[in-house]
């Protein structure tokens, strides 16, 4: 079991992470809009279950007691194989292999079997309170992870892995069918300006689908800090005060554009509140 911390405003949250044991090397942080919605990557996050303990098949929707038997999800390997086909035309330099072609497709949205974290806390928070403004959910999270110690718990590494540099060697991961089994955490190479900006940090799971914040072997190395979404619209003002923005985020013309119509909408409000409530 993870464990779950409270904060209420960014003083709490930064105190949170201020007691943070020192590992030597930054933690890594996810927000989430919802404080239900596990660590899941998106090519996994559509898995049913199709057989039992015993390898017998299941009606659709039968519901078992046990985590044992077969899973089914869209396939991340055909989805990566037929981006890289009918990606190509469109790049000007082509990924050197499947671990960057990975990177890029989930930066366009592709389903993969990654999952993004970044070495900035802030930005998470931002993300996970944009997401439950929007949701509307009781409580949203910030996980935090220790990347060392997530992975000497599942490959016998203390450092996150520069995945791109030894791709041979993991590429298991590519098609997970082939035995790996547990999430490790990777880096990625810059090869975009928004990878560049989230500081291109990932979990990369294999075969095993089972969350990783239910997961008793990563336990140790996760943090989950709640906050109300009672609170998200004050933590979002106060975020863009300090220069955390959704252009900061995700640098481009369209999210510039995003932030000039968010700060005149709400100059625009007050001014508005101003003229109403004055004599």
């Amino acid at each position: 079991m993870v464990s779950e911390v409270e904060a209420k405003s960014i003083v709490d949250f930064l105190q949170v992470l201020k007691n943070l044991p020192d590992v030597g090397s930054p933690y890594w942080f996810r927000g989430q809009g919802d404080e239900n919605f596990h660590l899941t990557p998106g090519a996994l996050r559509r898995s049913v279950k199709i057989t039992d303990g015993y390898g017998q098949k299941l009606r659709r929707g039968q519901i078992t007691r046990s985590d044992s038997g077969d899973w089914s999800s869209p396939d991340p390997k055909r989805m990566l194989d037929a981006f890289k086909r009918e990606a190509r035309p469109f790049l000007d330099s082509q990924p050197l292999n499947d671990f960057e072609w990975m990177f890029l497709a989930q930066h366009y949205g592709l389903p993969t079997r990654l999952l993004d974290w970044t070495t900035n806390a802030l930005v998470a928070l931002y993300f996970a309170a944009s997401s439950a403004y929007q949701d509307k959910s009781e409580k949203f999270a910030v996980f935090v992870i220790d990347p060392g110690k997530f992975n000497e718990a599942t490959c016998d590494i203390n450092h996150p892995i520069d995945i791109a540099a030894h791709a041979d060697h993991y590429s298991n991961y590519v098609d997970a069918d082939r035995g790996a089994l547990l999430p490790i955490c990777v880096t990625a190479p810059h090869i975009t300006p928004r990878i560049r900006s989230q500081s291109g940090h990932f979990t990369l799971h294999g075969y095993m689908m089972t969350p990783i914040d239910t997961m008793h072997v990563v336990s140790e190395a996760i943090t989950k800090i709640l906050l109300p979404t009672s609170n998200a619209k004050t933590l979002i003002n106060d975020l863009e005060i300090l220069g955390i923005t959704r252009s900061f985020i995700y640098p481009g013309l369209d999210t510039i554009a995003f932030d000039i119509r968010n700060r005149e909408n709400k100059r625009w409000e007050m001014w508005l509140e101003e003229y109403f409530n004055s004599p």
